[in-house]
């Protein structure tokens, strides 16, 4: 775990520099996704977790001689505990921490009915509980200061991927869990009434930003009403987004943290060879229609759910992907070190981390660790993650053949299987910008 401290050192000291310049020093914040923890990895320590109360959860991990997951596995212990630990080395104390969805370990129903002796409904929905408690215990001791900015993703549910639970006690739970680190000082009152309602809430985080996080995962297409009897989750939730935004004081600066993002699945549109979208139509124009009380755009876009680093440009709101920490994709674990300006509230620059584990660890070698990555307006020549910088950067990446590359390859996070070549590389692109089929099919035929 030290073989990289020197680089984690000198990227601070780069930091701490490039912040004396300004007459206030910019925050550093950490921006973490997809966890998609799988307690459930050792077997035989499943029916001792369920017994037990998440404060002994770490006992009995550390008797596992699990390795870290691979690509393809979702997020066991050795590798939550690894990343908590790379995280805090990079960025030791962050104002904010924002994470975009997805605790929960893909179908980690049918995981548990394969791993426990009780199989039965009440047992699984109690460890679904202590799951989430458990993250949040995690979290909180790696970040006692900080200010948590949360979302629900489409598997942090126990009725199924993409199931709306509105109203219900997992929703209770989860709140009740997370509310230390997410109402930290008070900024954000109403997160537990909230959240528990359908996932959306409020938050006023340090620097002057108020967030806006809301569950979209109702509004895929996808999405079931197994658990929402009413049906009215989505609609509900859009409603609720307008009047959230809406009633952002004027001049405030104002950011929406989501798990999954409006706009077009590239790789789902070229395995379909038609566009597919992550909301359904009339949901996805009313996100776009979204504007401040002062009718200018929002600040920024903040999801997860690709699990791969990327960007879009939501009309004329940039919108951050944030990497996932789970490697069942077959993309590298990553995490970013974000930056905030000061005066503006918006993304000055970010630096990524990722794990290789694009190979097997030789025998006696170090343990595997998070390197430093890439810093973003370094490797692409822009400033700051803005709409100006995306434009200029989407512009680069249709044009340059060095610059497609180097995103393709950040877009994985150095994993050797990657999903963007120069078959596909186009559909990506047109995936940054186009909002709507029309426009995603039209950019698509135009290469």
């Amino acid at each position: 775990m030290m073989r990289h401290a020197v680089r984690f050192l000198m990227l601070g000291l780069a930091l701490a520099c490039t912040g004396a310049a300004h007459a206030q020093a910019p925050a550093t914040w950490l921006f973490a996704s997809d966890v998609h923890f799988n307690p459930l990895d050792d077997p035989r320590l499943v029916d001792r977790l369920a017994a037990a109360p998440v404060e002994q959860w770490d006992a009995i991990f550390a008797e596992s001689v699990r390795p870290l997951s691979p690509h393809g596995q979702d997020t066991n212990a050795a590798l939550l505990h690894l990343a908590l630990a790379q995280m805090r080395a990079a960025v030791p104390d962050p104002a904010v921490v924002v994470i975009p969805g997805d605790f929960l370990v893909h179908a980690f129903h049918g995981r548990w009915t394969t791993a426990a002796s009780d199989r039965s409904d009440a047992a699984f929905e109690a460890f679904a509980d202590k799951t989430v408690a458990y993250l949040a215990v995690e979290f909180n001791a790696a970040y006692p200061r900080a200010q948590f900015v949360i979302a629900l993703g489409n598997n942090d549910s126990t009725c199924g991927d993409y199931a709306a639970m509105p109203r219900s006690a997992f929703l209770a739970h989860f709140a009740q869990s997370w509310a230390p680190l997410v109402d930290r000082d008070g900024r954000a009152p109403d997160f537990v009434r909230e959240f528990a309602v359908d996932g959306d809430y409020v938050a006023d985080v340090p620097g002057g930003t108020r967030i806006v996080a809301v569950n979209s995962n109702p509004w895929s297409p996808v999405a079931s009403d197994a658990c929402d009897p009413g049906g009215t989750a989505a609609t509900d939730g859009i409603a609720w987004f307008e009047r959230a935004v809406a009633a952002s004081p004027a001049g405030a600066r104002t950011w929406a943290v989501m798990h999954i993002p409006p706009g077009f699945d590239a790789y789902s549109s070229l395995r379909a060879n038609l566009p597919i979208p992550f909301y359904r139509p009339e949901l996805e124009a009313r996100v776009r229609a979204v504007r401040a009380a002062d009718g200018k755009p929002l600040g920024l876009i903040v999801a997860g759910h690709l699990h791969n680093d990327g960007f879009r440009i939501v009309d004329r709101t940039p919108l951050m992907l944030v990497p996932s920490i789970s490697p069942i994709h077959a993309n590298n674990p990553a995490f970013f070190a974000v930056r905030i300006d000061a005066k503006t509230g918006a993304i000055a620059d970010y630096h990524a981390f990722a794990l290789d584990e694009n190979g097997d660890t030789p025998a006696g070698a170090p343990p595997a660790d998070f390197a430093p990555e890439y810093g973003f307006d370094s490797s692409y020549g822009v400033h700051g993650f803005t709409y100006a910088s995306l434009e200029q950067l989407e512009a680069a990446i249709h044009d340059d053949q060095a610059t497609r590359a180097l995103q393709a390859a950040h877009y994985v996070a150095g994993s050797t299987a990657g999903a963007i070549d120069a078959r596909t590389w186009h559909a990506y692109w047109c995936s940054n910008i186009a909002m709507d089929a029309e426009a995603f099919a039209t950019c698509s035929a135009t290469p």
